[in-house]
């Protein structure tokens, strides 16, 4: 089970991995400060990638929160916020790209919603990763 939060609240910033069967669970602890972020800049994939396979093996679906990153590895999460409106939310990088230049991250739909933002298209965030799978 994997637990992820689009509230705008400070974010989850603890985390416990348990590596016999793979969950991950976050308490509340506001530990979100800007200090220890880096900047990131992200854009959205959606209708085109639909239901097409993505590079954990899993079918890509614009409604749920997921990330594509290029070297990152498969399974790594990662806190992001979007400094314009404080937003934040913890995702799991599931598939390669962008391979747009400039770009650093792709976000599913509903991440960049759940980030404020999905009408725009782009937004430079902050991000810290939180965990990555040995």
């Amino acid at each position: 089970m994997l637990c992820v939060s689009s509230r705008s609240t400070p974010a989850l910033a603890e985390y416990q991995a348990n590596p016999k069967d793979g969950e991950v669970t976050f308490s509340q602890t506001p530990t979100s400060n800007y200090h220890s972020m880096r900047p990131i800049s992200a854009s959205w994939y959606g209708l085109y990638f639909q239901n097409k396979l993505m590079a954990n093996g899993q079918r890509f679906d614009l409604t749920r929160i997921s990330a594509a990153h290029r070297y990152l590895p498969l399974g790594t999460l990662l806190l992001l916020q979007n400094p314009r409106n404080g937003k934040e939310i913890v995702v799991e990088v599931t598939d390669r790209g962008p391979y747009v230049k400039g770009r650093d991250i792709d976000l599913s739909y509903a991440a960049a919603k759940a980030l404020g933002f999905g009408w725009e298209g782009l937004a430079i965030l902050q991000y810290r990763e939180l965990y990555r799978p040995r």
